[in-house]
């Protein structure tokens, strides 16, 4: 039951991350991403490359910003392989401690920040925050009002 309400993407998924740089506006990534089998990387392309290339479709929207960095929300309407992290990549904001896909390590940061933290299933919610980015987060924020 649960594999075809998900392939009728009648389950929504979400997940939250910190990138670098601030992102003002929510915004929509969708092209498609075609895989590096060799690096185990996707890149996204505007158009259909080739026969194996898979479509994706990704929104995402600011949480809370600072000077340096942004905890988005995202919203995946199609599952794809590496798609978050190519997708915040490619708008110029790699996500924090991913550095297959250009972002940067920080200090007291041991992966990328990046997690599943709801799902909606016939109306009802499931969430589960990240300790990791909720103390990442509230480090910048005792960070910048020091300065």
């Amino acid at each position: 039951q649960y594999n075809e309400m998900m392939r009728n993407r009648e389950i929504k998924k979400y997940y939250q991350c910190v990138v670098e740089g601030v992102v003002k506006e929510p915004g929509t990534v969708k092209g498609w991403l075609i895989k590096d089998e060799e690096k185990n990387k996707v890149r996204l392309s505007n158009d259909q490359k080739n026969d194996k290339a898979k479509y994706c479709h990704t929104d995402y929207k600011p949480l809370k910003t600072t000077g340096k960095y942004t905890l988005l929300e995202v919203e995946l309407h199609t599952g794809r392989s590496h798609q978050i992290r190519e997708s915040m990549r490619y708008i110029g904001h790699p996500i924090v401690g991913d550095k297959k896909y250009g972002g940067s390590k920080e200090k007291n940061v041991n992966s990328q920040l990046l997690h599943g933290y709801k799902l909606i299933i016939n109306g009802r919610e499931f969430v589960s925050e990240s300790q990791e980015i909720r103390e990442f987060v509230n480090s910048i924020n005792k960070d910048s009002r020091r300065k």
